[in-house]
């Protein structure tokens, strides 16, 4: 998912057919909703990421690192207002 600045903010698994791609921005949308569906981590190097999971657990995508809290929970909040992404916003290659 890149965010409308053009970067990459959440990340999924590689998927060979585009079916299976639709069904995954599919559980983005539908998890995105709930913030207890965002996991904060923090990376080896001292960076700030995210997780977002699955109501099974599993993790369906991973974002960017950020130097800050701050910015690590606004893209939490852009990934969550997927709904209101147009299309373009979601990259299937």
């Amino acid at each position: 998912m890149k965010a409308l600045n053009g970067k990459t903010i959440l990340s999924s698994e590689v998927y060979e057919r585009k079916s299976s791609a639709l069904v995954g921005i599919a559980s983005v949308r539908k998890n995105s909703k709930l913030i207890q569906n965002f996991k904060s981590e923090i990376s080896s190097d001292g960076q700030f990421y995210f997780n977002l999971v699955g109501g099974n657990g599993e993790i369906i995508g991973v974002s960017e690192t950020y130097v800050t809290k701050k910015s690590r929970n606004q893209g939490m909040l852009a990934v969550q207002n997927v709904n209101t992404f147009n299309e373009t916003t979601i990259e299937i290659l």
